[in-house]
């Protein structure tokens, strides 16, 4: 069904200044989200990043890449206030030297934040919920002699889906795998991999059922 079909479905009935104002509404956010995907495109081709087909960024992102970013194509991005569930968060997007963050084809992320010093893959078809942070570091030694000299940070590399879904505001640390088609319920921390067609929830997460 076109968007346009939707939209007539969607007002009918109503009476004439409420049309107007779904009319209105409908096709400014059309322009604004034009605007924003070409804004992001650009900022993100400055950075160097490898952009796929139909990128399209709803809002307006946060990025350091010393990395390399490859993004596939029809990848949707929201990062702000447009998403209600992540609240005004802005996606950002933190890749440090040596480093690969890769967005495969037909991903969806919003309100997210990417911290990447080794190596993140988000598969084919993954959502990630609102509020999610997704780290493969440390940050900081538990020893408070090394971290006093931020040495020998430890890192390991994070892979999520394909087909899988992060529920909104979960964190996800280093060495941790997502199989297809998992689902991570909300406000969970993922410290262990998940098998393929699992749901897993908690802190920390743990096996609540198989996705039926």
């Amino acid at each position: 069904m076109s968007s346009l079909k939707k939209l007539e479905e969607v007002i009918n009935g109503k009476s004439i200044s409420q049309a107007f104002l779904y009319i209105y509404r409908y096709f400014w956010l059309k322009i604004v989200n034009v605007i924003f995907s070409a804004y992001g495109k650009l900022i993100l081709t400055l950075w160097g990043a490898r952009i796929g087909k139909n990128l399209e960024v709803k809002g307006f992102l946060r990025v350091h890449l010393d990395g390399k970013l490859t993004i596939g194509n029809s990848v949707r991005i929201i990062s702000g206030p447009q998403n209600y569930v992540g609240g005004n968060r802005r996606t950002s997007i933190w890749i440090g030297r040596n480093s690969n963050l890769f967005i495969a084809n037909n991903c969806a992320i919003s309100n997210s934040t990417f911290v990447c010093l080794e190596s993140i893959k988000i598969l084919e078809e993954t959502y990630i919920g609102g509020g999610c942070e997704i780290y493969d570091t440390d940050f900081h030694s538990i020893s408070a002699e090394i971290r006093r000299n931020d040495v020998n940070i430890p890192v390991g590399s994070i892979e999520i889906g394909p087909r899988a879904f992060v529920g909104g505001f979960t964190t996800i640390l280093k060495n941790v795998k997502i199989g297809e088609g998992a689902v991570i319920g909300a406000n969970s921390l993922v410290t262990k991999d998940v098998p393929a067609y699992e749901i897993w929830g908690g802190v920390p997460a743990k096996f609540i059922k198989k996705v039926e």
